[in-house]
This record gives C-alpha cells, structure tokens and sequence, in this order.
C-alpha cells in the first residue's frame, strides 16, 4: 500500500492553519485535533460530524481549494466517510497536484506503480513522480531513482538513478543510502568503493536493518583482494 502523508498547512497553500479541510479531514478520519482547529471549528459552527466535514470539504474543494481535494482523494482510497474510489482518488489528486500540492503528486506517482485501483503504468509513475522531485520530495526520488535503475517505464539510467538516491541520502534517506551502498559494494554504475559502500550502509542502519550487508562489506574490506564479483549484493533490487 502507498503511502498517504497528511497533510499540514504547507499543503494547503493556506496562509495560516485556520484551514477548514484540515480539521474537517481530522473529523472524519478520527484524528484529533489541536486547540487552533478546534478554536476555528467551533467558530465556523461545524460539529465533529463526519457527514458534515466531508461536505465542508466538498465545499471547499468546489471553490478550488487544492487540500481539499487532496483530503478527499485519501478519503476516497481509505473509505472514510465515503465510499472507496480508487478512480475518484485519483481524479482529486490529479486536482490536487495540477494545483501544486507535492504530497498529491507522490501519492499519484505510487499510486501508477503498484497499479492499486488503476493499470500499472510505470511512465505515468514517472511523470509525476518528477514533478514531485522537482518540489523537492525526498520519497519520490528515491522511487524516480528506481524506476530508472531497472529501467521500468523509463530507460535504464544507473547515472541519473545515482544522481537521485544521492539527492535524497544527503537529506538523511535511509532506503536512498542502502540503495547506494549496495552500488559502491558492487560497482555497478560507480566506482567499487568498499568504504563507501560501508559509509553509505552505516547511515542506512540507523533506520533500517542491514546488518547482513554490512557483514558482507565489512569482510569484503578485510579480504580485499579474494572478493567475487557474484556477491549476493549485486543480486538485490533497490528499496523505496
């Protein structure tokens, strides 16, 4: 399953949190709210309904509000105060996206990859995935880096894959140092760089479990010169 981000103000283009679909997405998913929302809710006459927050954010995605439209495409995908509708989804979040909304573009680009509720459609992924990049998300580079790599809807570019996950590793992506360190291990599309590879698994570590890899790298560096180029590394698809 994708993963659906909620959204805050940033997302909503809002100019301060008093954002009717923020807190009408807390009603109806059953999240709770912080004193602001509650303050603005109650000054707006809304109760926690979830008939009546759904509707409000009807309302305020009528009148062109992107986080209200991208409220109702996870509300659709999760059924929650409303029907499931992966078609429905999408359409709110192609809304959502065409209005600048960087947590809708991702989602659209997962959503094209793993083929929930629409075909599979690798160069769709793609797309907006690098819309999303270009807004500076850390997630669908990593994802864009991979579609790359093993060239699925895209052509195979190991360099721009590298370009990418060392985009996001620098912003402290563990999935984007794995997938790095397992190149510099094999070399695949980088210079063999044990040390690195090692550097690059360490980070990752702190987030995820990779301790049979750094095993691997670790007597590859103690056993330089006897090192076998069919390493169980290089048999590894990258990880999102």
């Amino acid at each position: 399953m994708y993963s659906l981000r909620w959204p805050w103000c940033c997302s909503f283009r809002c100019a301060d949190c008093r954002n009717p679909p923020r807190f009408a997405l807390k009603i109806v998913t059953g999240r709770s709210e912080d004193a602001c929302q509650k303050s603005e809710r109650r000054r707006l006459g809304v109760s926690k309904n979830s008939a009546e927050a759904v509707k409000l954010l009807k309302n305020a995605a009528q009148n062109g509000n992107a986080g209200g439209q991208y409220a109702l495409g996870i509300l659709f995908v999760r059924g929650e105060g409303v029907e499931k509708n992966a078609q429905e989804a999408v359409r709110r979040f192609r809304l959502a996206a065409d209005q600048g909304v960087i947590e809708a573009a991702a989602v659209l680009g997962q959503i094209f990859e793993s083929g929930q509720g629409v075909p599979v459609d690798f160069n769709e992924a793609a797309r907006w995935y690098r819309e999303a990049v270009e807004q500076g998300d850390v997630g669908s580079a990593v994802r864009l880096g991979n579609l790359l790599f093993l060239g699925q809807g895209v052509g195979t570019n190991i360099e721009e894959a590298v370009r990418l996950w060392t985009l996001a590793a620098d912003k402290g992506n563990a999935y984007a140092q794995f997938n790095l360190g397992r190149l510099y291990a094999t070399g695949r599309g980088v210079p063999r760089d044990l040390q690195k590879a090692y550097s690059f698994l360490s980070l990752a570590g702190k987030t995820l479990d990779v301790s049979a890899q750094l095993k691997e790298v670790s007597s590859q560096l103690n056993n330089e010169g006897s090192v076998s180029q069919s390493s169980k590394l290089q048999e590894q698809e990258p990880v999102e």
